[in-house]
Formats: C-alpha cells, sequence, structure tokens
C-alpha cells in the first residue's frame, strides 16, 4: 500500500492522490474600472499562476490579464461600448 493522500469516488477509483497538483488561494484584488497595474505572486516558483475575474460584468467589460515571470498585469479593454466595470481577481498557484 502507498503513503500518502489518496481520495476515491463512489465507485473505487482513484480521483486524487499524491501526485495530483491541488490549488490554493494567495489573495485578492480589487481592480478599478480602466486602471493599469500588477502585482508580483509570492513564491511563484512553488507552482504555476493561475487567476480568476469576477463581477457584476453586465454588458461591460473586464480588464485584459497577462502572466509573466511571476507578475500578473491588467490593464483597460478598448473599444466596448458598455464601458469598464470595477471586477475582483482571486489568484494562486497550482
Amino acid at each position: 500500500m502507498g503513503l500518502g493522500m489518496q481520495v476515491f469516488d463512489a465507485a473505487g477509483n482513484i480521483m486524487i492522490d499524491v501526485t495530483t497538483r491541488l490549488s490554493r488561494v494567495i489573495g485578492t484584488v480589487a481592480i478599478p474600472a480602466a486602471s493599469t497595474s500588477s502585482l508580483a505572486v509570492p513564491n511563484n516558483s512553488q507552482g504555476t499562476i493561475w487567476y480568476a475575474i469576477y463581477g457584476n460584468n453586465g454588458n461591460r467589460y473586464s480588464p485584459v490579464i497577462t502572466v509573466a515571470g511571476g507578475v500578473i498585469s491588467w490593464s483597460p479593454r478598448g473599444g466596448f461600448p458598455g464601458g469598464a466595470v470595477d471586477v475582483t481577481m482571486v489568484y494562486g498557484l497550482y
């Protein structure tokens, strides 16, 4: 029998084992409409950076997000008639 954590489904299939990468949330940041900025993700050598944007976008748009060199950057997306909207970004590593 192996050593470590294993999670099984009802049929007995392994769903998670010690080789599965689990994500962790590092933080959240409020992004004001039409802003440009960035943040360095701490300990980014310990995994792959991920992010998710949420907010009440309706007929408006979220910023353009890029990830490079351990930094998440955002800038306004142009050309959408509804305009920008404040959003929140949650980010972490997996």
